[in-house]
């Protein structure tokens, strides 16, 4: 039977955490991408990929659609995790085939760039290219110079907006690649 490649639909959440915890070898990715479903402002159901040979669930790539700030511009972008086949059907084509698919649904979405972390041998057979090394910021909490601003306890009021948008833009200027943890910049 040949393998269908389609988009999640309501009722594959079951299948979808059987196959990443068989995949990965442990639930950890499966709990993560449940977070991302549950929780993530930008998750698209149309962009988490199902790969189906007949009634079982092979394979499942998710694309979160997330803002991103690349080299002073911002960009539409999608962050590519998990992408997980089932070991008995690795080295197949499934994981390439999500791939194509999911590409090409969030080109039609106006996506401009897809990331991920992935093996350096497999992803670059699929457009995939290492331009990135990794970075680490430290911040020295007591060298924090006090705020000149009195700002309210958490929530933040509504009038403390304004000021906290314009240190985020501040930030934002020495960024060189970013994925911001929502959505909204007001988030």
């Amino acid at each position: 039977m040949g393998i269908d490649i389609r988009s999640e639909n309501a009722g594959d959440e079951s299948a979808i955490d059987i196959c990443v915890t068989r995949a990965f070898g442990s639930a950890d990715e499966a709990n993560l991408f449940r977070m991302l479903r549950d929780w993530h402002p930008t998750f698209d159901s149309e962009l988490s990929i199902c790969a189906w040979d007949g009634d079982e669930l092979v394979g499942h790539l998710a694309m979160t659609p997330v803002p991103m700030r690349l080299l002073g511009e911002r960009i539409s972008a999608a962050a590519v995790a998990p992408v997980a086949v089932s070991p008995p059907r690795q080295k197949q084509g499934v994981g390439g085939k999500m791939l194509a698919f999911g590409h090409k649904l969030a080109s039609a979405k106006g996506i401009d760039l897809a990331f991920l972390v992935g093996h350096p041998d497999y992803y670059p057979a699929h457009g995939y290219e290492c331009r990135f090394g990794f970075s680490k910021t430290n911040y020295e909490v007591d060298a924090i110079p006090d705020s000149t601003l009195e700002l309210e306890p958490w929530p933040v009021q509504e009038h403390d907006m304004g000021w906290l948008l314009e240190c985020d833009e501040l930030e934002w200027q020495n960024v060189d690649f970013s994925w911001p943890r929502t959505g909204r910049r007001e988030e």
